[in-house]
């Protein structure tokens, strides 16, 4: 406070004590420096000036990290006034918790879902294929088929990120066999079946009429009479 006295007419003047307060402020968003403060002098005697602890010497700050700041602020008596201010950052979702259900076999579809600390915001989703087609807008995803896929996440700020994951079976089962065999009365031949598969098999040859064994690879075959004969090949995961 200063105070001018004048003896004759026994004039007092106060003014007011030196404040700094906060005008605007703006957080960061997206983990960027993009947020901003502006203060404003209350009392003391113009002109004012401003010092940041980190170096600036402007009334209005902005490419701000979030974190805290502190500024003095002088007028032109030399009165001075601090003031701390924390820019709040708000940080780009985090796909951390995305949940891939692979198909186990083949002809099955696989299926996703993020599942993301809401925080009292609210996201929007986008799943795209290898195409750039948009196959959903939801936190679920069903009916994928073998493929590259990639799944954006964007908050309320605008702020985005995404992440590419890929859908595949599981198991591999590929089975060739022969379609035709001429067996003369009397005689026998054997059946041959080529398996690709990354686990283990069983076989289940039918009818078992003529056969040497009905789950074995290669049974031979002895029939009396024209036979079709089928082979169901099972991998451990239960795929035919």
């Amino acid at each position: 406070t200063i105070t001018d006295a004048i003896t004759s007419n026994s004039i007092v003047s106060d003014i007011a004590s030196l404040r700094v307060e906060v005008l605007e402020q703006v957080s960061a968003t997206c983990g960027l420096a993009n947020g901003l403060v502006e203060v404003s002098p209350i009392g003391g005697i113009a002109p004012y000036t401003y010092t940041w602890q980190h170096g600036a010497d402007e009334q209005f700050l902005t490419d701000l990290a979030a974190g805290d700041y502190q500024v003095e602020l002088s007028d032109a008596t030399g009165c001075t006034a601090t003031l701390n201010v924390t820019i709040i950052g708000e940080d780009q979702p985090n796909i951390d918790n995305l949940e891939i259900i692979q198909p186990v076999c083949s002809g099955e579809a696989g299926s996703a879902q993020i599942t993301l600390d809401d925080n009292g915001l609210t996201y929007t989703y986008q799943w795209v294929d290898e195409d750039n087609f948009i196959r959903s807008k939801e936190a679920h995803i069903e009916g994928l088929d073998e493929g590259v896929y990639t799944l954006s996440v964007s908050n309320a700020f605008g702020c985005s990120t995404s992440q590419t994951f890929e859908i595949r079976t599981e198991s591999s089962l590929k089975l060739e066999t022969s379609t035709f065999h001429q067996v003369v009365l009397g005689q026998s031949a054997r059946l041959n079946a080529i398996v690709s598969t990354n686990s283990a098999v069983t076989f289940e040859w039918f009818p078992a009429e003529g056969l040497s064994c009905t789950d074995c690879e290669d049974p031979i075959v002895s029939p009396t009479t024209t036979t079709v004969y089928t082979l169901i090949v099972r991998n451990e995961w239960g795929c035919s």
